[in-house]
């Protein structure tokens, strides 16, 4: 995620939007509707950005969500699927489009354990099974090996202290989208504060998605040209 200071100066002609108003294209086709709502919901620490639209007239709906720190919210961003928590999902008569990050970082749960063995020596001798199975009893003087008890301990993954960048570099605590591997979106927002609460975005979106018309199976699309002005909910 970075923030995009520029965003104010690329997104100025979207300040001509009516509230409510968002447009995009995909397919050749042009998409418009003055239904479009906004909404900021925190979540542990993050807030939930969410522009959204159901428009039966236009027969579409659209949803774009991304997770930010708390209070970043508040500042001009742009986001994307390659360092960011952004996914959409596009629904039409013609099809359904969706795109997700690659890579995700997995949620961390403290009800998330696994058993760790470990072996120990006794200090005790015992006869190696090895040697029993090649010679067996013939009067044969037995190898000895060390006694060994296996203890075991319940601990937490080890991803669950480490950052982001730890995580992709170890591949621990990662998601992998496999089916997103060649797919990449982008969101760029320009808030409006009052009373320090976001109270509506302006912003532009575009990029590529898992786009499916049938039952055959999903291509790569382009959505383009994306932009919206839109009035935002703050959840409590």
């Amino acid at each position: 995620m970075k923030l995009a200071l520029y965003g104010l100066l690329c997104l100025s002609p979207l300040w001509s939007l009516e509230q409510g108003e968002l447009k995009f294209a995909i397919g050749g086709k042009q998409y418009q509707t003055s239904q479009a709502q906004g909404m900021v919901q925190p979540k542990k620490g993050k807030s939930r950005i969410m522009i959204a639209v159901k428009d039966a007239t236009a027969r579409f709906m659209l949803v774009l969500t991304a997770d930010v720190d708390s209070g970043q919210e508040k500042l001009p961003l742009f986001l994307n699927t390659a360092d960011s928590s952004l996914t959409a999902t596009l629904k039409t008569r013609q099809g359904a489009l969706a795109v997700m990050p690659q890579v995700q970082l997995a949620r961390v749960d403290p009800r998330i354990e696994y058993v760790e063995v470990t072996h120990v020596e006794t200090g005790e001798t015992e006869d190696d099974p090895e040697d029993h199975a090649t010679h067996g009893n013939n009067g044969h003087h037995r190898r000895k090996r060390r006694k060994m008890r296996a203890e075991f301990k319940r601990v937490k993954p080890r991803w669950h202290t480490m950052d982001k960048k730890e995580r992709l570099k170890t591949g621990e605590g990662i998601i992998e989208n496999k089916a997103f591997r060649d797919t990449y979106f982008t969101l760029q927002l320009v808030p409006v504060l009052s009373q320090g609460k976001v109270v509506s975005y302006t912003g532009s979106f575009s990029g590529t998605g898992r786009y499916s018309g049938s039952i055959a199976g999903a291509e790569v699309r382009s959505i383009s040209n994306g932009v919206f002005n839109v009035k935002v909910e703050n959840v409590p």
